[in-house]
């Protein structure tokens, strides 16, 4: 192979001689394209900047190099498109750090309607109205369950906060079919 942009190249010398030369191919990007993305937040009426990507395998992250199993992690309440997308991130940087071998996807829902302005002193980055972001999470509980059941892989779920209602109502009212389910500081009981 050609020395070029995509390649990293290896050589190991010992007193004037080349021992070695490897090429690695190279791939620098952002860990968004490491797993795939779920966006939900149109179901209700919230806006949406990234568009739901579990078509493609991910570029830096193929299926081939996984285990066979999907985690799916959805958030919780009074978190914004832009909060999921770092809080996925992170999620897959740890899991994966600690040796997981998962695919991983990422689903953001419309829980934060309401939600107050970072720039408005004492109040901001608040989501007053509860209750109606718990609708949104039974609103969006079907199509949450025909998403995930698109995906590739023996299928474990995790939810955080109220995005166990989400995954709960997908589960027991839509029929969504799990390995396991994992409910971490759960707003239900």
């Amino acid at each position: 192979m050609l020395r070029g942009v995509n390649s990293l190249w290896l050589e190991i010398w010992n007193n004037g001689n080349k021992l070695l030369q490897k090429d690695m191919l190279l791939s620098v990007n952002g860990v968004e394209e490491m797993y795939r993305w779920i966006n939900l937040r149109h179901v209700t009426g919230g806006d949406e900047d990234r568009a739901t990507d579990i078509i493609n395998e991910p570029a830096n992250y193929p299926d081939e190099l996984c285990n066979g199993k999907q985690l799916v992690f959805v958030h919780g309440y009074n978190v914004s498109e832009e909060g999921a997308r770092a809080w996925s991130a992170e999620m897959f940087k740890r899991l994966y750090q600690s040796g997981s071998r998962a695919m991983f996807t990422a689903v953001t829902w419309y829980g934060n309607e309401g939600q107050i302005s970072e720039y408005v002193p004492f109040a901001g980055g608040s989501t007053p109205d509860y209750y109606v972001n718990v609708e949104h999470a039974f609103e969006t509980a079907e199509d949450l369950k025909n998403a995930v059941g698109s995906l590739p892989g023996q299928k474990y779920i995790v939810g955080h906060s109220l995005g166990n209602m989400l995954v709960s109502s997908a589960i027991v009212d839509e029929g969504l079919n799990v390995n396991a389910y994992f409910m971490i500081d759960a707003a239900v009981a």
